[in-house]
């Protein structure tokens, strides 16, 4: 897509380094255009171009908030306007004021597919797909069956390595998509049901952790290309459904690697991602850690009246889990019948 080319002549000053030439030029493309977006870009660029013109008349504090606020004027951009790259020239600004004086913030043509960002997408698709095809096809399948696992650290039980091992662990299969569940129920089994709980979740949220990065540095710029103003709706959703939303989605059946990418790619925040990870996966890694502890110990030979409580306390996680969507059906049902109400009620007063 080219560049407007109502921005040329400030585009041609700006590249010769006359910023206020620039700034002008801009001001009266601004002055002339009735769409909110492009006005907006033409604004960001006026604010661009005076920061750097005021750096170099050594007015640091004026340069400072005037690029603070054309990356700001670029947050609720699209991906594109006036043929301009909203989402490299944010990324140019996000370096900084101080960044912009060893090299000048570029304003380069939209391109929906950019080489960058498109080789580092297929690296997370391929890191995803070699995954699961390492689980299916190799002998890491069996590696990670779960009696083989109980069998590995039960070995090295004593080592004051394990735990770390079973970390590590975590955080190199979680982002790759890989199951979860093998290494919780060894985690319980061979450390027992409060030990192991605490690694399960120190390991869960160092793997969603890990996870959210990968997804954010290697997938979020391709699909806010691809995805436009459709990300946008899941971004507003996320932020309605609210921060104990966000904590109950953790309760739901969902796959692990499902919801760490897709919080990445929908623009959470990380303290917020993190947050409502431990909120949500915490009292769940205790109640699954204790009855798989608990149940290994049965299988060996155990009092079966110590299942009770950990399996009450399993069912009570698993009706968290599902008590959320039922909810919503039922509202959303109500609503619907409400609406029928108010629609046949409106018929017949006319």
């Amino acid at each position: 897509m080219a560049i407007d080319p109502a921005l040329h002549p400030g585009l041609d000053a700006y590249r010769r380094g006359d910023y206020a030439a620039a700034e002008a030029a801009w001001q009266g493309v601004a002055r002339g255009r009735a769409e909110l977006a492009e006005r907006a870009l033409l604004l960001s660029l006026v604010s661009l171009a005076e920061a750097l013109r005021s750096q170099h008349a050594g007015d640091d504090e004026h340069a400072g908030r005037r690029f603070a606020e054309a990356e700001a004027a670029l947050a609720e951009l699209p991906v594109a306007v006036l043929g301009v790259d909203v989402l490299a020239l944010r990324a140019e600004l996000a370096r900084g004021v101080a960044a912009a004086a060893r090299r000048v913030p570029t304003v380069v043509p939209h391109a929906r597919f950019p080489l960058g960002a498109t080789l580092r997408f297929g690296a997370l698709l391929l890191l995803i797909v070699g995954g699961a095809a390492a689980l299916r096809f190799t002998p890491l399948k069996q590696f990670l069956d779960r009696s083989r696992l109980v069998a590995l650290f039960d070995h090295l039980r004593d080592a004051s390595w394990a735990p770390l091992a079973l970390l590590g662990l975590f955080v190199v299969l979680a982002p790759v998509g890989l199951p979860m569940t093998p290494l919780i129920i060894a985690s319980g089994v061979v450390f027992g049901p409060w030990l192991g709980a605490l690694y399960n979740t120190i390991g869960c949220l160092s793997g969603a952790a890990v996870s959210y990065w990968l997804a954010r540095l290697m997938g979020r710029d391709f699909v806010r290309r691809v995805a436009g103003k459709r990300l946008k709706r899941v971004e507003t959703l996320m932020r309605r459904r609210g921060f104990w939303g966000l904590v109950g989605v953790r309760f739901l059946p969902v796959p692990f690697p499902v919801i760490n990418f897709g919080a990445a790619l929908a623009g959470i925040s990380f303290p917020t991602f993190m947050l409502t990870s431990a909120l949500g996966l915490t009292p769940s890694m205790f109640v699954y850690t204790n009855f798989a502890s608990t149940l290994f110990e049965v299988a060996r030979g155990g009092d079966r009246s110590g299942l009770i409580k950990p399996a009450a306390a399993l069912a009570t996680v698993m009706l968290v889990s599902v008590t959320p969507a039922v909810v919503q059906q039922v509202r959303r049902r109500q609503r619907y019948r409400r609406l029928v109400v108010e629609r046949h009620a409106r018929r017949l007063g006319r």
